[in-house]
């Protein structure tokens, strides 16, 4: 079963919320690779060097990215 991903711009145009149709209970945020060890996805998104922030909230996942590249090259 394919799961569908859908995106939003917010109000900071470094970040972008990614909607993947499924749940979960907790909501992290992280802003250091090193303090992510407790959520694998979180760990691996900051394996990109442009990573600056990630948000993992109930349904969604806000990425914010370093202000030296652009969406347009990301995407």
């Amino acid at each position: 079963m394919a799961t569908q991903v859908y995106y939003e711009a917010t109000p900071n145009p470094d970040a972008m919320k990614f909607y993947w149709g499924h749940t979960s209970g907790d909501v992290v945020y992280f802003e250091d690779p090193n303090q992510c060890v407790r959520s694998p996805l979180a760990h691996k998104l900051f394996g990109f060097p442009w990573m600056k922030a990630v948000l993992i909230n109930g349904e969604s996942l806000t990425i914010t990215k370093q202000d030296w590249v652009d969406w347009k090259v990301l995407c």
